[in-house]
């Protein structure tokens, strides 16, 4: 049963996997920083809602319920930095000119973030999916080495082997093989 529902899920997910229609800058973009994005996203989700989120410095007298509320409430609050050779500020206008109230937010930036970068990606595919071009079979003749002439196969077998033919003497440098 187990067994059924991981191959469901990852049946699912495999919408998320890289295709054959792309290049490495592709991936790099809508993939590999997106997958970047969401696992830290995840790793500090996880520190702010099931560990200790801030460590606040705290007198020695406060017993261990007081230090509990105290570090809940200035994760929930805000916090203020205040450079070590300063002097706290008593004024709420200094106070409030220093606060810092956009950590919490973070897991939910990123997360965005990796949404904004896979975006393009998703856009692409469904539009492709409507458009009626088979362009998984059009990519797919296209690599096929039996497809190319003979007289060029050398060119493609051998790309850094004849001079002049683009950088380092090959017609296809920036094709992925």
């Amino acid at each position: 049963m187990a067994r059924m529902v991981f191959s469901e899920v990852v049946g699912t997910l495999s919408f998320l996997q890289p295709q054959a229609d792309d290049d490495i800058s592709d991936r790099l973009h809508y993939y590999y920083t997106s997958t970047f994005l969401l696992v830290t996203a995840v790793l500090i989700s996880l520190k702010m809602f099931g560990g200790r989120p801030i460590e606040c410095w705290l007198p020695a007298e406060y017993k261990a319920s007081w230090e509990d509320y105290t570090e809940i409430y200035c994760w929930a609050r805000n916090t203020y930095w205040v450079p070590f050779h300063a002097d706290f500020p008593v004024d709420d206008q200094d106070r409030e000119s220093n606060m810092i109230s956009y950590y919490q937010w973070t897991p939910f930036f990123l997360i965005i973030c990796a949404f904004m970068f896979y975006s393009p990606c998703l856009v692409w595919r469904l539009l492709y999916d409507k458009s009626g071009i088979r362009l998984k079979d059009i990519v797919a003749f296209a690599n096929d080495r039996t497809n190319i002439q003979p007289s060029m196969l050398i060119f493609h077998t051998y790309p850094g082997s004849y001079p002049g033919f683009g950088f380092r003497g090959g017609l296809n440098v920036f094709r992925e093989c």
